[in-house]
């Protein structure tokens, strides 16, 4: 099978139906003779920063000599990226060639799986094969009835809970929380990250009910000493680690995130992985995640973050105005901004446009993005100047002509807008 035929099996899927529960990947699984039953998971799941922590979770076990599969959605750049081997994207041969055994599967479903789960499988089959040794899983949506939730987890994370994808997960935080506790196992620690009171007795309630292990961060302590526009620097100190860390991943949100990464690494080393502060000091100074708070050129200065939800962009706003003040006071700022037409728009628009002097509406290519006449309603009640686009090239073209060397420009609003943008700017 070629890759051109593979892709356009996996097209042929549901893509925008969200399929609640483990059947169809069960199915697909047992048709493939259950890769994912040999292979130890750390399996994360939130509404934000799973994607930051799993990231430097995969970096940080490679750097200790574990080969690591890494599978992650959605892609930013490629289908492809999805699936990772010690930070090489599956290559198309391989892809191919899951897809071609997932096939016959595939076309003998009475239940049709969604492409989700047939990445999902795909995953598991290439790790299993590329004799990986343990696997860094970011849920895709919630957790419980997620495609991923179908492994042995060796650790399990929530990140945090916020307000997204509510439609689809009951309607409030409460019972996005409660999806979210649908990763724990029996035995297994489940790692929390910061979370209200009430969502924490959420958690904690499942975690009896299942017998999982809730355990918190508290001991471990982060502290930021410096950042610029390349790296940013912190303190780190938990039992028996104490180091001065320095990574390439500038948002300010990353200081909760690194939280996680270091109780995580407590809890791996207890449970026996062999993870040296070398590693962990290697692994942070060259992670890569593409698309959040990320520089792609200075002088001027381009920022593109994939913030997708109401608590992203408050998180953006922090870092532009931190930013901002730091670096570039009374300077220009200029955002190029699309959303898809699931979120919050409004309440993104109302956070995240007074910052800018001049705001770029445009719309990416993915069918789910949102129209035109919705970010001009926007703009027009916030009293914003703005130019709206019809393709994020457009708007790309033209927020270039805008800037001078200490002007910033940011791109975000949705992962596709960054990464259609991050195409034009990164070879």
């Amino acid at each position: 099978m070629e890759y051109s035929e593979a892709c356009a099996i996996l097209k042929r899927l549901p893509f925008r139906e969200v399929k609640p529960g483990i059947e169809r990947i069960s199915y697909l699984l047992s048709g493939i003779g259950d890769p994912q039953q040999s292979i130890p998971v750390i399996h994360i799941a939130g509404t934000n920063g799973k994607g930051s922590v799993a990231a430097m979770l995969a970096t940080i076990l490679q750097s200790a000599g574990y080969r690591v599969g890494f599978y992650i959605s959605p892609e930013l750049i490629d289908i492809r990226e999805r699936i990772q081997v010690n930070s090489e994207w599956i290559s198309k041969e391989d892809f191919a060639r899951c897809v071609a055994e997932l096939a016959p599967l595939l076309a003998a479903a009475e239940d049709k799986p969604t492409i989700f789960e047939a990445l999902t499988a795909m995953a598991f089959l290439h790790f299993f094969r590329r004799g990986v040794e343990i696997i860094v899983l970011e849920a895709g949506l919630g957790g419980r009835f997620d495609a991923t939730n179908v492994a042995t987890p060796l650790l399990t994370i929530i990140t945090n809970t916020d307000r997204d994808h509510l439609e689809i997960l009951g309607g409030s935080v409460e019972t996005v929380a409660w999806e979210h506790a649908g990763i724990a196992a029996y035995g297994v620690p489940l790692l929390i990250g910061d979370h209200s009171a009430p969502l924490e007795e959420i958690i904690s309630q499942e975690c009896d009910r299942i017998g999982a292990l809730l355990t918190l961060t508290t001991g471990v302590i982060v502290e930021q000493a410096e950042f610029d526009w390349h790296r940013a620097v912190y303190n780190l100190e938990w039992k028996d680690f104490c180091h001065r860390v320095d990574i390439p991943l500038l948002g300010g949100y990353q200081q909760n995130n690194l939280r996680i990464v270091g109780k995580s690494i407590e809890i791996l080393r207890r449970q026996g992985l062999s993870l040296p502060d070398s590693a962990v000091l290697r692994g942070l100074s060259c992670v890569r995640w593409p698309g959040r708070f990320e520089v792609v050129h200075h002088r001027p200065y381009i920022v593109i973050d994939g913030a997708h939800n109401v608590a992203g962009v408050q998180a953006l706003a922090s870092d532009v105005i931190r930013y901002s003040k730091e670096f570039l006071p009374s300077k220009p700022r200029y955002l190029i901004f699309g959303v898809l037409d699931d979120k919050e728009v409004e309440e993104m628009c109302r956070i995240l446009f007074p910052l800018f002097s001049k705001v770029i509406l445009t719309m990416s290519q993915s069918e789910r993005a949102v129209r035109l006449d919705r970010l001009i309603t926007a703009a027009t009640s916030l009293a914003v100047p703005y130019t709206a686009t019809e393709s994020v090239t457009a708007a790309v073209h033209l927020g270039s002509k805008l800037l001078t060397a200490e002007d910033l420009l940011v791109v975000g609003g949705s992962l596709t807008v960054a990464g259609e943008a991050r195409k034009l700017y990164v070879k």
